[in-house]
């Protein structure tokens, strides 16, 4: 009833100040963005809910991914 598989996209923001050394001190905002896609499943058992979810980044090859395993257990 719980069970349940899913796709997802991860888009994200930041900012970052680098400091360029030289002949002087030049401190250069960086402004870029990321991007990550995967799957999951949720699965209900008699301890709770299962999850594994696979992650990758945009334009990375799908070997370097990561997994995630989880618990969900309510009292």
């Amino acid at each position: 009833r719980k069970s349940r598989m899913f796709g997802f996209i991860d888009i994200g923001y930041y900012q970052d100040r680098q400091l360029q050394q030289g002949s002087r001190t030049v401190i250069e905002t960086v402004n870029a963005g990321k991007m990550g896609y995967g799957i999951g499943l949720r699965v209900e058992s008699r301890m709770g809910i299962l999850g594994i979810d696979y992650g990758s980044a945009y334009r990375e090859p799908l070997s370097e991914g990561k997994i995630h395993v989880s618990m969900i257990n309510r009292f």
